[in-house]
């Protein structure tokens, strides 16, 4: 599935489900273009670069992709360009669209009404209809890659380097509090891609960026004992510092929920005019974004078509 024209740099693999009945996979992965990892979906014949609309000098990587109502629903994580150092998780809805940024994240991905996010050196946060979560990994230094198995979405997987310097491939089921690691033999499946029992991840080759996809060949899962690795946290229950972060990841999935819709000019502009004028609107904080001191919102909430004023006021 993953055959590329010899020398052609390939790194963060995903294969999902396609539509009912036949369900015919679709390959999706990041290839190198002019030194940056692009987006790009295999259509049968050939690969195909997705045109996001970001700036050449972007790094876009770790796509994931449903298809729901005929139509390739992806996320991905993308950033670092000249304008904007920092990296975001977007979401496509359908290929070919314009793609929407939902929040700050180094890693992480959309499945269905799900937010998974997370820094590259901090927490990981999950947000769906059964709450939030954070979790948390003993002797994790860097998070690289966070997705999902497709055919069982409860199974994390997720790619980081230890505090001693060492890659780790892991498969986290925080249901069923179980913890993998994954590895081609003796060596950690970096980056991996679960698909009906195969598995597809990034071999490096002299250099850190020199990556080829491959298929592993003796895959091994060895058990972990889930609480020695894994901290899960309910902030539904936290203290109340985490509050700004609930409101923050409850509107995110209550966005998810509504479609990722955003709202139109009119709409933006009323609601930029009330918060202007309120007293609890303090203009100068988050480098100019603004910051509600009621919920801790920055001016970012007023693009959510389904967000309203903590005190009734839009």
């Amino acid at each position: 599935m993953f055959k590329f024209i010899e020398n052609t740099k390939s790194h963060m693999p995903i294969v999902a489900h396609g539509d009912a009945p036949k369900f015919e996979p679709k390959a999706f992965c990041c290839i190198m273009v002019n030194g940056n990892w692009k987006l790009h979906h295999f259509d049968g014949t050939t690969w195909q670069r997705i045109d996001t609309g970001l700036p050449d000098d972007a790094t876009e990587c770790s796509p994931t992709a449903e298809y729901n109502n005929g139509k390739w629903i992806i996320s991905f994580i993308a950033g670092g360009y000249e304008a904007d150092r920092k990296f975001y998780l977007y979401k496509i809805d359908g290929i070919g669209n314009v793609p929407q940024k939902v929040v700050n994240a180094d890693v992480g991905y959309i499945w269905k009404n799900r937010i998974v996010y997370g820094g590259r050196n901090g927490g990981l946060f999950i947000s769906d209809e059964r709450g939030i979560k954070k979790l948390t990994f003993a002797n994790a230094e860097y998070l690289y890659r966070v997705s999902y198995n497709p055919n069982n979405p409860n199974e994390l997987l997720i790619s980081g380097q230890d505090t001693d310097g060492k890659i780790f491939s892991w498969i986290c089921n925080i249901t069923a509090r179980s913890l993998q690691r994954l590895c081609d033999g003796d060596e950690p499946a970096y980056k991996a891609s679960l698909f009906n029992g195969i598995c597809y991840y990034a071999k490096s080759g002299d250099a850190f960026e020199d990556r080829q996809i491959v298929e592993a060949s003796n895959l091994i899962k060895t058990p972990l004992n889930f609480a020695d690795f894994v901290k899960v946290e309910s902030l539904e229950n936290s203290p109340t510092n985490l509050q700004m972060l609930q409101n923050f990841t409850k509107a995110s999935f209550k966005w998810a929920k509504s479609g990722f819709k955003i709202a139109d000019d009119e709409t933006l502009a009323n609601r930029k005019a009330v918060c202007d004028t309120c007293q609890y609107w303090y203009a100068k904080a988050r480098m100019g974004l603004g910051k509600c001191l009621k919920c801790g919102c920055t001016s970012a909430k007023l693009k959510l078509a389904s967000e309203k004023c903590p005190i009734d006021k839009w």
